[in-house]
């Protein structure tokens, strides 16, 4: 039997301390003391376990109450699992009950970081636990010494994929382009396995605007098919979108808009790996995708063409009626 609860004895919270060594590495320097995992519940603060029968420390969640734009909200810091008894539910359950000590507070707002470097974190993060992406902050927390994150900083290039699991659409391409360079997230409808790239499950609209936010560049490398929805989603949202030339595509894109590749995972990994070393080139990329995304894809565009077809129809059932004079 698991128990949820606070901690609360010196013993608890060195065993939290533990488990943070023990999870992210002796070498961690983003550790949290016991001092202020004690300290941090006196004023709303949340550090809890699960614990096992023998009152044996299986798993820890903590979390800071405060102000964010006059609003009280909770930012969730740490959560870790026994690595031997992860993908059992007891993350869920430290959540949830993170999650009614919050809103007891008052607090309808919880704040938290993932590390896009484990496939298995953003899928418990956003699958699971419905969170949104709202905010990229470049390299959050530096250097922090993490065995996890080695020498690599804590923000990561991050390649997007969104689209069924068919043929046509490259999701194949798109994984055998994998780099240690940056990370692979597609949205699709494929099952994740373990390892590899970050597989999520289709989401609303508002959630996939979230992480598109987030995103690096957008990769599609379809073939037979005409400019799809997530593509002018991407140009819109400003994120640099590497893909094949379709027919078609030239009436909209140039080689200025985007990054056009060959439908061969080499050509789309040589195009990530440069874009990702290339900060001018992305930041071209992004404003020439919105302005692309206004000209053709736009609502008032889309309004104007449809009142100017409504017109010229109106204008020709007018025309049809007069009478020719003799």
């Amino acid at each position: 039997m698991i128990t949820i609860r606070d901690l609360h004895s010196l013993r608890d919270y060195a065993e939290c301390v533990a488990l943070q060594d023990e999870t992210w590495g002796a070498g961690f320097s983003e550790r949290v003391p016991t001092a202020i995992l004690r300290v941090s519940q006196m004023i709303g603060g949340v550090a809890a376990g699960a614990f096992d029968e023998s009152d044996r420390l299986l798993g820890f969640v903590f979390g800071l109450t405060g102000i964010r734009n006059r609003e009280l909200v909770h930012w969730s810091d740490m959560l870790a699992v026994r690595e031997e008894l992860r993908s059992q539910g007891i993350g869920e359950r430290l959540k949830q009950y993170q999650r009614d000590k919050v809103l007891a507070l008052g607090a309808r707002s919880m704040l938290w970081t993932f590390d896009p470097l484990q496939a298995g974190n953003a899928h418990f993060n956003i699958n699971r636990l419905g969170a949104l992406p709202i905010e990229y902050i470049p390299d959050m927390y530096g250097n922090t010494g993490s065995a996890l994150h080695g020498t690599l900083p804590t923000d990561r290039f991050v390649a997007l994929f969104v689209g069924r699991d068919v043929a046509k659409k490259g999701l194949d391409v798109f994984l055998a382009a994998g780099h240690p360079s940056y990370d692979l997230v597609a949205v699709t409808d494929r099952v994740a396995t373990p390892g590899g790239a970050t597989l999520l499950t289709f989401m609303s609209p508002d959630r996939l605007q979230g992480l598109l936010s987030c995103a690096d560049a957008f990769v599609l490398p379809s073939e037979g098919e005409g400019l799809p929805l997530s593509l002018q989603e991407a140009l819109a949202a400003g994120v640099p979108v590497v893909t094949t030339r379709q027919p078609g595509y030239d009436d909209f894109l140039s080689e200025d808009d985007v990054v056009y590749v060959d439908r061969d995972p080499c050509a789309v990994r040589a195009a990530l790996r440069h874009l990702a070393t290339d900060g001018e080139l992305q930041h071209r990329l992004s404003e020439r995708g919105r302005q692309v995304a206004e000209r053709h894809f736009g609502f008032e565009r889309f309004v104007g063409a449809y009142e100017a077809l409504y017109e010229e129809a109106v204008d020709e059932e007018a025309r049809d009626r007069i009478t020719p004079r003799t």
